[in-house]
This record gives structure tokens, C-alpha cells and sequence, in this order.
């Protein structure tokens, strides 16, 4: 990996420090491998304004699993060795500190994903810019109150994504009062959307039951995705490249 670093501020007049990067679980930040610079870069010689290109060699071990992973980065003083690093301070652009460091990721490591099954209903429907909603298959197509129901989505991406989205299943009755929802990262949470890659299929399986009590009532199926930090969702566009909202109906369950 490479880092491309600059001087922002003056530095204190002592101390040499190396570059530091931590390969680490995406969720539960546990330590899997470490690399640091060989050079020292020693406070006194910087000075703002000046850039350097940092590059560090971070080994993935042999047994890794596959699967989402981060990369821990910062600098540590050369005097406090490892495992007890004496690290600097990371701030972000406001100056606030950041507790675990520059997170970089995630990234996918480990086995390619198994090729992705067929949708029995095609669709082609675009959120946003770059993603698409190819098709589900519904299982039963149209379930009795009380009745499990499997649902799965396929994904794909037209390009990179810089934003990690979440997807809403909804089941909404005739006044389009949610009875039933369910939010989460696609893939079983395993692929956020910052990570897709173009042309590679992307599967979202999940069971539903239908509600006992919603004998008699007209149910719809929706899907579509959010971004959860302002909870705006992304618009929908058909085959056409028309706006039609900001979801897709799958399925109308009848009364």
C-alpha cells in the first residue's frame, strides 16, 4: 500500500517515528498482520508544506479467511517498540482526534465470491447512479398470512461506489403502513456497496413471514436502498431511464 503523506503544521523538534499499518477484521478490528516503514522520519527535518510517498508492504497471512477487512494506519515512535507502540495523535480535517486511528477499507481479501445464481423474475432498474436491481426470486410468489416467505435480490454495479448503502425490504398494506421491514448491508452485511466491483454479481437472501392478521388486506412487496447517515434514499430509475420513485415494488400479495 501506498500513502501519500504532507506536512500540514510544524512538528515538534524531536522524535523520529515510522509509519505503522494494522490489517484488521472490518467489523470486530481484530489484528491479523502489521507491517512499518525501515526509514525513520525524523521530526526535526519536516516542515509544512512538505510531501513524501510512504510504501508499505502489509503481508496477508496464509490462513486468512476470506472476507472484509480494514487497514489500520498512523505513526509510532521509534523509542517505544512493538507490541507497545507510543502512537501520534490522528485527527481528521477539523482537528478532531480519531480513537482507532485512519481507518483505510474495507477491503475484500481471500477467495473470489461463487458465481451468482439466476433471478426467476428479471428486472432493470437503476438506484442512483450506478446500481442495479436485476431481478429477485420470490418464494411462494404470493404466501398466505402467517406463511414464511423466501426473498432474494441480485445486485450488480455499473462503477465504483464511494458510499456504503443500506437496503429496505418493506411490506406495506393498503394505506401504505409498514407491517413488516427489515434494513441491512447487502450480502448478509458481509458487502457494503463501497466495496462492489463492476460486473460482479451481488445476492441478498432473506425470509419474511407475512402476518397473521393481514387476512383480507392487499399487501406490496418494496425494495430499495439508503444512505444511513441522513436517511435519504436513492432514486429509482426504470428500463426507460425515467424517475419513478424511490423504490421498487417486487411483488402484491392478495387479501
Amino acid at each position: 500500500m501506498t500513502l501519500s503523506v504532507e506536512i500540514t503544521q510544524e512538528l515538534p523538534r524531536t522524535g523520529d517515528w515510522k509509519f505503522l499499518a494494522h490489517l484488521v477484521t472490518y467489523e470486530k478490528r481484530e489484528f491479523r498482520s502489521e507491517a512499518y516503514t525501515t526509514l525513520c522520519f525524523r521530526a526535526r527535518d519536516w516542515a509544512p508544506g512538505d510531501r513524501a510517498l510512504v510504501w508499505l508492504k502489509l503481508p496477508a497471512p496464509a490462513n486468512l479467511e476470506p472476507g472484509l477487512y480494514s487497514v489500520m494506519a498512523g505513526l509510532f515512535d521509534t523509542d517505544s517498540p512493538p507490541p507497545n507502540y507510543a502512537r501520534a495523535v490522528t485527527r481528521d480535517l477539523e482537528g478532531r482526534p480519531l480513537p482507532e486511528g485512519l481507518i483505510l477499507g474495507p477491503v475484500r481479501l481471500g477467495e473470489p465470491l461463487p458465481p451468482a445464481g439466476a433471478p426467476e423474475a428479471q428486472l432493470s432498474y437503476r438506484l442512483g447512479s450506478a446500481i442495479r436491481l436485476d431481478g429477485y426470486t420470490l418464494q411462494p410468489a404470493d404466501p398466505s398470512p402467517g406463511q414464511p416467505f423466501d426473498l432474494t435480490l441480485f445486485w450488480s454495479t455499473d462503477d465504483l461506489i464511494d458510499k456504503s448503502y443500506t437496503v429496505f425490504v418493506q411490506l406495506l398494506d393498503e394505506n401504505d403502513k409498514i407491517v413488516v421491514q427489515r434494513d441491512f448491508h447487502p450480502s448478509n452485511n458481509a458487502l457494503p456497496t463501497d466495496v462492489w466491483e463492476p460486473g460482479i454479481p451481488v445476492e441478498d437472501y432473506l425470509q419474511l413471514v407475512r402476518p397473521e392478521g393481514s387476512a383480507g388486506k392487499k399487501l406490496r412487496l418494496i425494495v430499495g436502498m439508503y444512505y444511513l447517515a441522513d436517511g435519504s434514499r436513492l432514486p429509482v430509475y426504470n428500463p426507460d431511464g425515467r424517475q419513478i420513485g424511490d423504490y421498487v415494488k417486487i411483488a402484491t400479495f392478495s387479501p
